[in-house]
């Protein structure tokens, strides 16, 4: 067995050793192996899931002890990669620790985008009492809809044109189609099926009249 894969043995051991509230070695889980501190951290962090609360109240306090909780701080603040300054904001709100409010609260301010997203819902996440979740959550729905592009006005006009041509060109359709049936079936003239049905579609025109602005938008973003 390899030395990296021994580590991460004696340090998955440890860690249920003091989950379990046995004794275990210290070293093992202070160790300064990033690998082994990395594995470390995600079991204990997957431990704050546990049905048993005992178990949960132990990782967390191992977590804040044992330099992990510094360590995500650390990383959210000086870590070159926005992903990994998210990762850090989401490990502190699956920690639930109020300790991290404060740097949560910084981190919503990051010129990423995710680390803000991450930071904002490690906040709603954890709670804490001081801090206001209704502006947390407008933060998260103003960054959600900026990622939703607008729609250019002339390609929506375009867009609307397109869908009323296809609406008026249907009711012609059908109108022309009523106006063969009733020659055939009522016994009609041909020139007067044809003018009933010109006339009906005349109608037809005048009640789909090309709306306004308001009317414009409302119908566009309910057909997309």
């Amino acid at each position: 067995m390899s030395s990296v894969y021994f580590q991460l043995y004696l340090a998955g051991l440890e860690v249920r050793n003091l989950l379990a509230g046995r004794t275990y070695d210290s070293r093992v889980i202070d160790s300064p192996n990033k690998t082994t501190r990395w594995a470390i951290a995600a079991e204990l962090l997957a431990a704050l899931f546990s049905q048993d609360f005992e178990e949960q109240a132990r990782a967390r306090q191992i977590f804040l002890d044992h330099g992990y909780f510094d360590e995500a701080t650390r990383s959210l603040k000086t870590a070159e990669s926005p992903a990994d300054r998210a990762t850090a904001a989401r490990k502190l709100g699956m920690l639930g620790s109020q300790l991290a409010t404060a740097h949560l609260i910084a981190a919503v301010f990051d010129t990423a985008l995710e680390v803000r997203r991450a930071a904002a819902e490690a906040l709603i996440q954890i709670g804490d009492p001081g801090v206001a979740t209704a502006p947390l959550n407008a933060l998260l729905i103003g960054e959600m809809t900026r990622d939703i592009p607008e729609i250019p006005e002339p390609a929506r006009r375009k867009e609307f044109m397109w869908l009323f041509l296809a609406v008026n060109v249907l009711a012609a359709g059908a109108l022309a189609m009523a106006s063969a049936l009733a020659v055939q079936f009522l016994v009609l003239p041909f020139w007067l099926g044809g003018l009933v049905g010109l006339l009906l579609y005349l109608l037809t025109l005048s009640l789909n009249r090309l709306p306004d602005d308001d009317e414009e938008s409302l119908i566009l973003n309910n057909f997309c």
